[in-house]
């Protein structure tokens, strides 16, 4: 919406005239050049020492980042170069506050007031925030029944304080909860209303809001409140998914187009009733209004500010340079929550809108066409590519038809924005109900329909691997050139920039260590080992398919996985075979070897004792212990994976019986992912002594079952193996080149090595020798087997 600027003259009765004296000053350094633009040089600064303290770099990396800013003479004044090394050291110690968590997890009787009214998850319980009457803290709580707004309830439960991530792309829930000042998760057991109080001006007004939306259909429903307030609770989990292949979930993200529409049109109301400052004035408080409404999100209150700040600018008659008010934003709300650097609102705003200040205006000279389609084009363009390094840092995937949803979707978005507002303000007026129902479901059906089709799409998004901080660092210098490469070389350098910003970004993905790697990865009480060899990715079990859903997933988008080779299942436990159709869904799986108890589909074959696979120098070799009377887990298939001089030994869950049948056969092992996660009933002493590990990992989690066995991590240690525990430690990886092997455990957020291995012909595991012929045939890329491997 197209905001005019004072009219000449301006009305006289505008109340504000008077008063806005103070306006030029506040605004003088919202303009300038280059090197006049204080605000942007103080406001980097403060991001700058924030960031460096969010990294963790010690206090005396300030001293050459300060020398730097003197070097370079960042402005001509002096006096600007030592108030930004002031501000960098501010944002600095500012950005090293951490937060001592003052809630202890355990049971909890107290008295707790509503904040908000609870959402029905998919769990069956009812979710929301909750306020102890006595600390103030603020809960997540998780009831039966649902609750109102307002009202205080005696309740006795459980407190459970999520644990940081132990896995590579898995959400960091706790520092999300952090940001949003929440302690904790409250499970309620019993619950008992003791007063009532009116609740306040924001809840009242976003439960009026979301009644006024109740007699949608709940598919309706849900795109609404996640258009008009980005609450996306409402929208099933396949729903969003088909959001993020498309490309499109940014449109569910309140941002600024939201407060431009909202904020707008209260402008252009107020300006037919007072004068022109007036008017900025109750569009600012109206922007205000519609962030308070939708909360804590980070991209939702950077619009607001950046209109605020808009406003000012246009009561002084001045007209704001982006950049400053767009790092003038960031430090504000870096020093007001250090944590958002973590947050994935945050970066995509500020990356996204910086993309479309700095480099959409020089793509759009350049662009052929309709001057509309340019400006379309080279917005989406810009956009994607300033947030390119941060989705995948986030998410470690691509939409690979993001351009086409956008320009099909973002013109559109304004009217899915301005319909959920109508139907959520006027969804209760008789007569005009049904008009703003009608429009909103028509413009519902058309945002639902192009989004599932590109989400069907094939390859609808590509995974592919982080970048380091130097390729970030090189991709957002080439964005930073980029306008003066368009300037001096036009559309020649353009194309050129661009190629080596591709490559940057896919560089990571290309280039692949020959290393084998094996990931242990913490999924609780089940099993899933990742298994790379070259560029080829294998599973040696699955998990559950929770697990699956929201760690193994995840984890594949970070390391670009797009297809996996082969999937190796031990046997029909859910808990190592249940996720296997939410992988095959998601990547495709070009052969599944299943153990006993597995129903057998199309690409299925029996894996069963003394199969041989080769991969090319790495083979595989499958035992299985032999009888009718053997449970389930006595039939498991035992995998030895064997690389030079290396050798792992994958047991699923057999116990002493089949360790007994196979004694013969085993010989000492670098690594061992010890039985049905260290259960007493597995690893006796003997078979410990013929495997005889240097690291033994024990995937477990919370249980009831008293794993891993005290006898049993004894036995281990007392031969001097390392025992590692994914519980504790978090994913386990092993990465070897066949004469060595290093051991790494995900803790903090990051890889940290435990302990690198020399092996040599005396090492245990060198006297494994691999009898897997190179058959003329091949399953995957590089896969031969041999010895009965008949297709089912």
């Amino acid at each position: 919406m197209q905001l005019s600027s004072c009219p000449k003259p301006c009305k006289k009765y505008d109340l504000l005239s008077r008063y806005s004296r103070f306006a030029p000053t506040l605004t003088r350094s919202l303009g300038g050049g280059v090197f006049v633009r204080p605000v942007l040089l103080l406001s980097l600064s403060v991001i700058v020492g924030v960031s460096l303290a969010f990294i963790g770099a010690p206090w005396y990396a300030l001293v050459p980042v300060v020398l730097v800013l003197s070097v370079l003479r960042v402005s001509h004044s002096p006096g600007h170069v030592i108030l930004a090394s002031a501000l960098i050291i501010v944002g600095f110690l500012r950005g090293s506050v951490v937060s001592t968590p003052s809630v202890v997890p355990g049971p909890l009787s107290t008295v707790v007031q509503a904040v908000n009214s609870p959402i029905f998850t998919e769990s069956g319980y009812y979710r929301g925030k909750v306020r102890d009457v006595a600390s103030s803290e603020e809960f997540l709580m998780y009831w039966s029944e649902p609750w109102a707004a307002g009202l205080r309830l005696e309740v006795q439960g459980e407190v459970v304080i999520p644990i940081p991530p132990l896995n590579p792309g898995e959400l960091d829930y706790a520092a999300y909860l952090d940001r949003q000042g929440i302690q904790g998760l409250f499970f309620v057991r019993t619950a008992r209303p003791v007063a009532r109080f009116r609740a306040s001006l924001i809840e009242s007004l976003r439960g009026f809001l979301r009644a006024n939306l109740d007699d949608l259909p709940d598919a309706s429903k849900g795109l609404a409140l996640a258009a008009m307030l980005g609450d996306r609770s409402g929208l099933s989990t396949s729903v969003q998914e088909n959001w993020r292949k498309s490309g499109a979930s940014h449109i569910l993200a309140v941002s600024g187009m939201h407060i431009s529409i909202a904020a707008g049109a209260v402008y252009s109301l107020a300006r037919r009733f007072t004068g022109f400052r007036t008017s900025w004035v109750v569009a600012g408080l109206s922007a205000l209004l519609y962030t308070s409404l939708v909360g804590s999100s980070a991209s939702a209150w950077r619009a607001a500010l950046a209109f605020i700040l808009l406003a000012v600018a246009k009561i002084a008659l001045r007209e704001a340079e982006p950049l400053n008010i767009l790092g003038l934003v960031a430090a504000l709300m870096l020093l007001l929550s250090p944590q958002a650097l973590e947050d994935a609102g945050f970066l995509l705003s500020f990356a996204a809108t910086l993309g479309l200040v700095w480099i959409s205006p020089s793509l759009k000279s350049i662009l052929p066409g309709h001057a509309y389609l340019r400006s379309l084009l080279s917005a989406t363009l810009a956009a994607q590519a300033a947030t390119l390094p941060v989705v995948l840092s986030l998410f470690g995937t691509w939409p690979f038809y993001g351009l086409l949803s956008n320009l099909l979707l973002v013109p559109a978005s304004t009217l899915l924005v301005g319909s959920s507002l109508l139907a959520g303000m006027l969804g209760r007026v008789p007569g005009i109900r049904v008009v703003v129902y009608a429009v909103f479901s028509g413009v519902a059906w058309f945002f639902s329909s192009v989004v599932g089709w590109i989400a069907s799409l094939p390859i609808a998004s590509v995974n592919l691997v982080a970048m380091p901080v130097i390729l970030i660092v090189a991709y957002y210098a080439l964005l930073a050139f980029f306008p003066r490469v368009i300037k001096g070389y036009d559309r020649l350098g353009a194309v050129v920039t661009l190629c080596f910003m591709i490559m940057t970004a896919m560089l990571p993905s290309l280039i692949q260590s020959r290393d084998i790697e094996l990931t242990f990865l913490s999924i609780g009480n089940a099993d899933a080992c990742h298994v790379r060899i070259g560029r080829q990715h294998y599973l040696i079990d699955v998990g559950t398919q929770e697990a699956a859903e929201r760690i193994i997933v995840p984890y594949l988008r970070s390391q670009g996985v797009n297809a996996l080779a082969g999937v190796f299942i031990s046997h029909g436990h859910d808990d190592h075979v249940g996720g296997l159709p939410t992988l095959e869904q998601e990547f495709g799986i070009k052969w599944v070897f299943a153990g006993p108890g597995v129903e057998l589909g199309e690409r299925y074959t029996s894996l069963a004792d003394s199969m041989h696979f080769a991969i090319g120098p790495t083979t595989l070799t499958a035992w299985q212990a032999q009888g009718s009377d053997l449970d389930l887990n006595n039939q498991s298939v035992v995998l030895l994976l064997q690389h030079g001089r290396f050798s792992a030994l994958f047991t699923g869950d057999i116990g002493h019986v089949a360790e007994q049948a196979l004694l013969p056969t085993i010989t000492p092992v670098n690594v061992l992912k010890v039985a049905h996660h260290g259960s007493g009933l597995s690893s006796s002493s003997r078979w410990v002594q013929a495997t005889y590990p240097r690291i033994a990992i024990i995937s477990v989690g919370p249980n009831s079952y008293d794993h891993p066995s005290a006898v049993v991590t004894k036995a281990l240690t007392d031969i001097g193996c390392q025992v590692l525990r994914t519980d504790e430690t978090g994913a386990v990886r092993v990465v070897t080149k066949g004469n060595r092997y290093e051991v790494l455990t995900y803790a903090k957020g990051r890889w940290q090595r435990v302990r690198t291995y020399a092996l040599s012909a005396t090492n245990p595991g060198s006297k494994v020798k691999s009898s897997a012929p190179h058959l003329p045939f091949s399953w995957g890329r590089g896969m031969v087997c041999a010895a009965g491997c008949a297709a089912s």
